[in-house]
């Protein structure tokens, strides 16, 4: 999983007479052909990534104090659960306007939620699993981490 560039948008890439490319950036070349190809830089996970996972973090915060409101006759839990409902949904646009696929960030964000909210609900109100809702629970964390690999492979530009 790595950040992805691409050469006309890296204000350090420039395109000599002859029309090849040199860049500052790591992130492109030109293979055989000539053509321009994405590649990673680092390692590092891509950073519009981790928007739509804190978005997810904070969905399950949300429920979280959903739940602590008593069907919303808490108004403390109320409000702060509203105010961050909007604050996750904030975070998963900022992932969508950084490049990622709309359909694979809001499994991964709607992902990230329930596995929090599955643990918030062990840890918070003294719900458990049994070893099938354990066994789902890492198919769907395990899920995340697929779709985070595949969507990571971005299409080559002509």
């Amino acid at each position: 999983m790595g950040e992805y560039r691409y050469g006309h948008d890296d204000p350090g890439g420039m395109v000599d007479v002859q029309g090849s490319h040199r860049s500052l950036h790591p992130s492109l070349h030109r293979d055989g052909r000539g053509r321009r190809r994405w590649i990673r830089s680092g390692g590092r996970m891509n950073s519009a990534w981790w928007w739509v996972i804190a978005g997810g973090i904070v969905e399950a915060i949300y429920t979280t104090f959903m739940g602590l409101a008593n069907g919303m006759t808490d108004i403390v839990y109320t409000v702060l659960g509203f105010s961050l409902s909007i604050v996750g949904t904030v975070l998963l646009n900022g992932g969508l306007k950084r490049g990622l696929q709309m359909g694979a960030s809001y499994a991964v964000w709607v992902g990230v939620g329930v596995v929090g909210a599955a643990i918030a609900d062990i840890l918070v109100f003294n719900n458990g699993l049994n070893i099938l809702g354990y066994m789902f629970l890492a198919l769907t964390m395990g899920g995340i981490v697929g779709l985070n690999l595949k969507s990571d492979k971005l299409p080559e530009r002509a």
